[in-house]
């Protein structure tokens, strides 16, 4: 780590709480999508009904580590405070990679399910 650190944290313009202690966010994906897609047909076999259920809610975050930084553990919560995405995220994949020359960087990823209750009992 470096003795002395100059400039600000980074964040993403036009994506709220993109912000980590001691860490910069490189790039944030989110992403909504349904698990069960149904159709019902008649009996011409023309589709007349569709119906998605069970919203999926994706996000992936990269983060350059500038301190001493708590790597989350998979199962863990992440939170997005505020937007769209809002919500409590459990985290599903980690990925570290360490350059040369770099800080070291932490890609995670998350999913929120529709009817899955994420807040601790």
């Amino acid at each position: 780590m470096p003795e002395t650190t100059a400039g600000a944290t980074g964040f993403l313009h036009g994506c709220p709480h993109t912000e980590f202690t001691d860490a910069a966010t490189q790039d944030i994906s989110l992403s909504t999508s349904t698990l069960l897609n149904t159709e019902v047909r008649n009996k011409a076999g023309q589709k007349i009904t569709h119906r998605s259920d069970d919203i999926l809610k994706s996000i992936s975050i990269t983060l350059k580590i500038k301190g001493t930084y708590t790597r989350p553990t998979i199962g863990g919560l992440l939170t997005i405070v505020t937007g769209q995405h809002a919500g409590e995220y459990r985290v599903t994949g980690i990925t570290e990679a360490y350059t040369n020359g770099d800080f070291a960087t932490f890609s995670i990823t998350a999913e929120s399910n529709e009817f899955i209750d994420l807040t601790p009992a």
